[in-house]
Formats: C-alpha cells, structure tokens, sequence
C-alpha cells in the first residue's frame, strides 16, 4: 500500500467517527428541545384571554374565564367555595359570614355558623373545637349537667374523656378541688345539688343531708321519756305524803 492510500484510509476513518460525534450531537439537540417543549408546557388554557379580576377555573369538566372577585365557588381562587364553612357569599374576593367581611377558615378551628339567638343575631365564625355552643358542629351545645366544656370537638365533664349522663346520680360539677362526675343522691360535698355540703354529723341519703346517728338519738329521746314515770313516781309520792299530813 502506497503512502497516500494510507492517508486516504486515515481520513476516511476521522470524517466517520466525526459523523458519530454529529450524531450525538444531534441527539442532544432533539432532547433539549422536547425538554425546552415540557418546560413551556403550562397545561390546558382557556379559549379566550381572561380579564385581570378573572382566573381561568375549570368548571364541569370545562375551562372557564371566572370572575374570582364575585364567584361563590371560586372565591378569590379557583376552588375556594363559600359553602364549605367560608361564608355564605363572595364580596370583593372574600367569602362573607356575617360581620366576618373577610370570611372564616372553612375548617373546624373557623367555621360559619347559623345565627344561633339569643346569643347572637347574625352568622359567625365558630371553633367547633373549643366552642361550648357549637362543640363539633354548628348549634351542638353541651349540656351544663354533663359537661363543664368543650375539649377537642367533644363535651367533657373535667380531665374525663366522656361527659357526665345528667342525671341525679351522674351530674358534672365543677367544685373548689375538681371538676367530676358526681352522685348527688350520695355525694356529701354535692348532696342534692352541685356543691351543697352537708356538715360533719351528717350524711347525704336521697339529695338530703340526715344526722348521722339518728338511731342513738331516738334512744336517748326515749330514755328520757322512761324517766317520765319516775318523776311522776315523785310526785305521787309526795301527795300521799300531803294527804297523811292531813290525816294527821
């Protein structure tokens, strides 16, 4: 082989590792365009350019131009609905509960609640955590009789978990030392009502506060009735000795 097919040969092979090279660089040219084309991507758009108090919000499946400022159900944003506990309608962008202009949270620490009177006049924004008149839901109210709170959305009697049943025999009272369920048929720090006591020589029967020794009572009122004939033994006594004195 002469000397110039050998620099033939040698040429040959850079022109053809130089298309690999181009190749290559092809590739990478196709892949930064189609990820440029993902990064330009921002989704579906609506038909039409929307106005600076609009947002585009999909609606029943569709995309629409929704003025965000006045809409119910896109208060403020797509998706923000008055009627999830936010208010009952959209002012300027803000859900609307009452005297709240600015609406409540829609969730269990803020929730719009119906006017609930005398208490209050118009709709307000409730903590159905810690609200006593709204204890997990609007208008749920703990009894007094049960429960001296509200404590995680549940009415509790004290540290109990559950509340106390109401009646005469499990009543919440809230007293000096604790906060419990109490038996007012028995109890004699609570007897018949909630922090009524009853003194030392007494016990709490029934609601009502007796004197605890009322049979050794009942006796010595009837030993003093026994000394009744004795003294009228004396007097007797004494009469015969008057009638003998007369005799005499």
């Amino acid at each position: 082989m002469t000397r110039v097919a050998v620099l033939l040969l040698a040429g040959a092979f850079v022109l053809a590792c130089g298309d690999d090279d181009g190749a290559a660089v092809d590739a990478g040219s196709d892949a930064g365009a189609e990820d440029a084309g993902g990064e330009r991507d921002s989704g579906p758009t609506c038909p039409m350019s929307c106005a600076a108090s609009e947002a585009c919000c999909e609606v029943e499946g569709e995309l629409r131009c929704i003025d965000v400022l006045a809409d119910d159900e896109n208060c403020g944003g797509c998706g923000i609905v008055c009627a999830d506990g936010r208010g009952t309608e959209c002012v300027r962008g803000s859900c609307v509960c009452g005297d709240f202009e600015l609406g409540c949270g829609g969730d269990s620490e803020s929730f719009c609640c119906p006017a609930n009177p005398p208490e209050r006049n118009d709709r307000y924004c409730a903590n159905l955590e810690l609200d006593a008149n709204d204890c997990g839901a609007c208008g749920e109210a703990c009894d007094p009789l049960q429960a001296d709170r509200c404590d995680g959305g549940r009415c509790r009697c004290g540290d109990a978990r559950e509340p106390c049943e109401g009646t005469a025999s499990s009543t919440c009272c809230v007293g000096d030392f604790a906060t419990e369920c109490v038996d007012l048929t028995s109890d004699r720090a609570h007897c018949g009502e909630c922090n009524r006591s009853c003194d030392f020589r007494e016990s709490c029967v029934d609601g009502d506060c007796v004197p605890r020794f009322v049979e050794d009572a009942g006796a010595e009122d009837a030993g003093a009735e026994d000394a009744g004939p004795e003294d009228a033994g004396v007097e007797d006594a004494g009469t015969d000795a008057g009638v003998d004195a007369g005799g005499e």
